[in-house]
């Protein structure tokens, strides 16, 4: 329903159309009773699909519920053990998420603060938007802040309202968004659905959904803002320009490559649009003036207080140094998404790669939102196809990325050469569903059968390629029937949607389909599972804060306990190192930077194993993201780094200095607690 003060939609709702209202229960008087009055407009609320996200989501929050994997057999006391209340199998291929990111989100929580990266490593705050004192990253990382509540309030609860913040915004906004810039009702929620339920979003643990929610929600402000000007209301709009740029301020941040594919062209969309107005330029000057201002502010901020950790991760072997070009993914990544179902399965056997980096989105949206173009009738050139132009160019531009190899030339295209082709082509699929929705809501009717029938067929063909090529280099156990079964879906789709854009039988049959393909990937997880909630868990916890008091550190030799003395704020000499090296700190264990090439990276674990070398040895291995110190844990603390506690599953340890206090089963396996120098 319109604001009470102004016409135009307030900043939470789509335009008025996303309300269902009678007719009754907008007429001035009406001659109807305030309750009848009363009762229409909440029948009204109950028919938003916004109204039903925020209570879905309100839901998740108050049972704790996630999508998280932290019940993976890897992080359980024993093989038995159920990890709390879960539905569905947790995806060991995850490790990003339940070995690093969450253990980290989870330690912020235990501890109050977001000091709990090993010493050895730059604090992650720009890769996982956890701010860890600054006062600009604590506002621009807001979500973030509100974890250091962890010692406050319910943990299961927090960290649900945390993981499913970014849907909630994305589902609140971007539909209002694809209203605005041109998209009928119907469009806008597909498209929100098909980015939802796309399997490089499922696969990847909702990663691309973390970096859209927040600039759709920013761009949408900014949107409003003018509305709000135009209606007079400018503390209304300041307000709303502010927001906007603190939500856009995230845009370097997280996993950048993706930040570049699909969050710099939704924001561009935006300013095209804004822009696009002849009637209210001057206005959207002013709003994107000081939203922009806001958001370049907000961001030199947060890379200023973290210049440091920035210095150092431009500066490693990986991902600082990694230079990209453009190269030939091959058709299972750009089309293959229909047939991923078949990943879901237990014990699908994979030739090569994994099921994370074989995952794409929908990119049939791009060749079918072309075909319609080129074939039905279209409207002339309007204020909403300047967010069109802007995101068919940038889907362009990352499908030719995917499909030409330019080899020397293309290392040269800044910001490009920071997108690997892969990572490019796992998330053009999400600019290709919004061009679809928009491309299909502005077809003029009557429209001849020849559009949906040529799009169908050409959609049919591309996905049954795809899903052939899926099946030859990686997944060969796949049955050549699953081939034909998603080229005919994906037609018989194409073809009903292309003739019924406007119709909500198609949206429902297409999400259907979707929710089939990803539907069991991640589990239903309640509660924070035995990372949190067992026994050894609550001690550690207790043990994280009196060691945080005396400046200790504890290590161990394996990553997955690692990861459960980081949920639980212990500090940590093991870990993570996400972002880079602290130099120094590094140089104190290698002072001559003999073992530079195995430490000077991100996006790694740091863990020890324990000998008699007085001398460290530092190696990388068996896995390239493992950074392996060797060395006696008696001499550790010589280096400046006040050891206390080790952590492995050995029974017994030749070192003098190593008495052992307790014992605890992790994984199925006894592991054992020892004071180092007894004390």
């Amino acid at each position: 329903m319109a604001d009470a003060e102004t016409d135009v939609a307030p900043p939470d709702i789509a335009p008025p159309s996303d309300v269902t209202v009678t007719q009754d229960a907008v007429e001035a008087g009406g001659g109807r009773s305030r309750q009848e009055r009363l009762v229409s407009s909440g029948i009204a609320v109950v028919r938003s699909p916004k109204s039903w996200a925020v209570l879905v989501y309100l839901l998740l929050v108050l049972f704790g519920v996630t999508q998280s994997s932290i019940s993976v057999n890897y992080l359980r006391t024993a093989p038995h053990s159920s990890g709390g209340p879960t539905f569905g199998r947790a995806q060991s291929i995850r490790s990003d998420e339940f070995l690093t990111y969450t253990p980290i989100d989870l330690g912020v929580m235990a501890s109050g603060t977001a000091k709990t990266a090993t010493p050895l490593a730059q604090a992650p705050d720009l890769i996982f938007q956890l701010p860890s004192g600054g006062v600009v990253e604590s506002i621009v990382f807001f979500d973030g802040s509100v974890l250091r509540l962890g010692p406050h309030l319910p943990a299961a609860q927090l960290f649900a309202a945390y993981w499913w913040l970014p849907f909630l915004l994305l589902v609140l906004t971007l539909p209002g968004w694809l209203r605005r810039v041109g998209a009928n009702r119907q469009m806008a929620w597909l498209a929100t659905g098909l980015i939802v339920l796309s399997p490089s979003a499922v696969w990847w643990s909702f990663m691309p959904i973390r970096t859209l929610g927040f600039l759709v929600a920013g761009s949408v402000a900014a949107m409003v803002a003018v509305e709000k000007l135009l209606a007079g209301r400018r503390l209304s709009a300041v307000g709303l320009c502010v927001l906007g740029g603190i939500l856009l301020a995230r845009l370097p941040t997280y996993y950048v490559p993706w930040s570049i594919t699909i969050g710099v062209p939704v924001v561009l969309a935006t300013l095209a649009w804004l822009l696009a107005d002849r009637q209210a330029r001057r206005l959207a000057v002013r709003v994107v003036l000081v939203t922009a201002g806001v958001a370049i502010l907000g961001a030199a901020g947060v890379y200023l207080e973290n210049l440091a950790a920035v210095h150092a991760e431009l500066g490693t072997i990986y991902p600082g140094q990694r230079i990209s070009s453009s190269g030939t993914v091959g058709m299972a990544l750009l089309f293959g998404a229909p047939g991923l179902y078949v990943m879901q399965h237990n014990g699908i056997a994979l030739s090569s790669s994994n099921k994370s980096e074989i995952s794409s989105a929908y990119t049939v949206a791009a060749v079918w939102a072309l075909v319609v173009w080129l074939t039905a009738r279209r409207r002339q050139w309007t204020r909403d196809s300047a967010a069109l132009a802007v995101l068919a160019a940038a889907t362009s531009l990352w499908m030719v990325w995917t499909t030409v190899t330019s080899g020397r030339l293309g290392s040269k295209i800044p910001i490009a050469n920071r997108v690997p082709p892969e990572r490019a082509a796992q998330t053009v699929g999400f600019l290709a569903v919004l061009v679809l929705a928009l491309v299909l809501s502005r077809i003029e009717r009557p429209m001849s059968l020849r559009t949906p029938i040529v799009a169908a067929l050409t959609c049919g063909v591309l996905t049954a390629s795809g899903v052939s090529a899926l099946r030859a280099s990686v997944v060969p156990s796949m049955h050549v029937i699953v081939i034909f079964a998603a080229a005919a879906v994906v037609s018989v789709l194409v073809l009903v949607a292309t003739l019924y854009p406007d119709r909500w039988v198609p949206v429902v049959a297409i999400l259907a389909a979707a929710a089939c393909v990803v539907g069991y990937v991640n589990p239903i997880q309640i509660g924070l599972s035995d990372v949190h909630d067992s026994a050894i868990a609550k001690q550690l916890a207790a043990d994280g804060k009196q060691a945080r008091s005396d400046g200790q550190y504890w290590a161990t030799d394996s990553e997955f306990t690692d990861a459960l003395l980081v949920a639980n704020g212990v500090p940590a000499l093991s870990g993570h190192q996400v972002t880079g090296p602290i130099v120094n700190q590094w140089k104190k264990l290698d002072p001559t930077e003999e073992y530079k090439s195995a430490w000077n990276r991100g996006a790694s674990y740091v863990r020890f194993s324990w000998s008699d070398d007085q001398a460290p040895k530092i190696t990388v291995g068996p896995a390239p993201d493992q950074i392996i110190v060797n060395v006696d844990p008696c001499v550790v603390s010589q280096f400046g780094f006040k050891l206390t506690h080790i952590i492995t599953a050995s029974a017994s340890m030749p070192q003098s200095c190593l008495v052992r206090t307790e014992s605890f089963e992790w994984m199925g396996t006894p592991h054992y607690v020892y004071d180092v120098g007894g004390s």
